[in-house]
């Protein structure tokens, strides 16, 4: 994984957002590049077992804070748009959560209660 062609355009790392699988094993992470003008960034990058990265997210999809999630199994979970919206959700006390690419159904089947937000622009 090489993150060079973000920073030499003038993008700037802000966050690693990670998702663990039920082991508690990271299986990837999705990170947070913003730019002052141009469209935020979003690139994935998952562990290669030699203390580097391959440059995608591979193919398992899991729900973000899925832990804190099986911790919290009789709580509502709200679904929103980004892991900054879920985690600043989750630092206020609720079970937020989001998938990876922004698609409810892939974490829908974790939960008997699923609430949806909407990202208000």
């Amino acid at each position: 994984f090489s993150d060079q062609h973000l920073t030499r355009a003038g993008y700037h790392f802000v966050e690693a957002y990670p998702y663990h699988d039920a082991d508690r094993v990271l299986r990837y992470q999705k990170l947070r590049y913003e730019h002052p003008t141009e469209k935020k960034q979003f690139p994935q990058r998952r562990p290669d077992g030699k203390d580097g990265w391959f440059g995608d997210a591979g193919d398992v999809r899991l729900p973000y804070a899925m832990l804190r999630m099986r911790a919290a199994v009789h709580n509502t979970v709200l679904w929103n748009e980004g892991e900054k919206a879920a985690g600043a959700l989750n630092a206020r006390g609720f079970v937020a959560t989001c998938s990876s690419n922004g698609h409810a159904e892939e974490i829908a089947h974790h939960f008997r209660r699923l609430g949806s937000l909407c990202d208000r622009r």
